[in-house]
């Protein structure tokens, strides 16, 4: 079953999806994970490493309609076979990655929902796990999303404390249902350039009120 795609436009980047049924059964070697996928000449996607540090070359090219770019890396979420050595890519979910601008007040904090919160074991970023609420015939509409950096305090001791607000325009979309959304920050930007002792503190306005998040570098 292939479900409908989310409009969804990120304020400082774009970001799309692609869903599959994974037909996995006995034989199975089918794996999924966060990685950076990179592409080669003709935009097609050739290699990945994954948050774990596992560095994978695909026994075919694997080319995604949202892919354009050649000679670069996507933040995504990889499906692939595995076994012994040989990677076979299935399909990819592209991970939102905004980049990090200056406190605003007059982008809407519209309310979301949380499900999950974590660093990657490689330490390169700090993943959400989020829920919108939409409908199904929105039109031209889009959801809006990005991040902000509202403040950042020195420590006497050298260390910062980044203040950072998760920024939502609903754009007056029915919520009539929920959509799930994977999300990443990354943690060593100019913006950002987060070192051992450093301490990330994400707001969030969710339906159940402003919650924060605090990641400890």
């Amino acid at each position: 079953m292939i479900r409908k795609l989310l409009p969804l436009l990120l304020l400082f980047a774009a970001c799309t999806t692609e869903d599959y049924e994974t037909g996995d059964g006995d034989l199975s070697f089918m794996r999924a994970d966060f990685a950076e996928v990179y592409t080669n000449s003709k935009s097609q996607m050739v290699s990945a490493m994954t948050d774990e540090g596992d560095s994978l070359v695909f026994d075919k090219p694997l080319e995604v309609k949202w892919v354009s770019t050649p000679d670069s890396c996507y933040r995504v979420l990889l499906y692939y076979n595995r076994k012994d050595e040989k990677v076979e890519p299935l399909s990819v979910q592209q991970v939102a990655t905004p980049g990090l601008k200056k406190h605003n007040n007059k982008v809407p904090m519209d309310p979301l929902s949380v499900e999950s919160s974590w660093k990657s074991t490689n330490g390169r970023y700090f993943n959400l796990g989020l829920v919108l609420k939409t409908a199904g015939d929105i039109g031209d509409k889009k959801h809006m999303i990005g991040i902000s950096v509202d403040s950042v305090k020195i420590h006497d001791d050298g260390s910062c404390r980044y203040v950072l607000t998760l920024r939502h325009d609903q754009n007056d979309i029915p919520q009539y249902f929920s959509h799930p959304l994977y999300l990443s920050i990354p943690l060593k930007s100019r913006s950002m350039p987060l070192s051992v002792g450093d301490t990330l503190l994400l707001r969030v306005n969710t339906f159940s009120g402003m919650k924060e998040l605090i990641l400890p570098f």
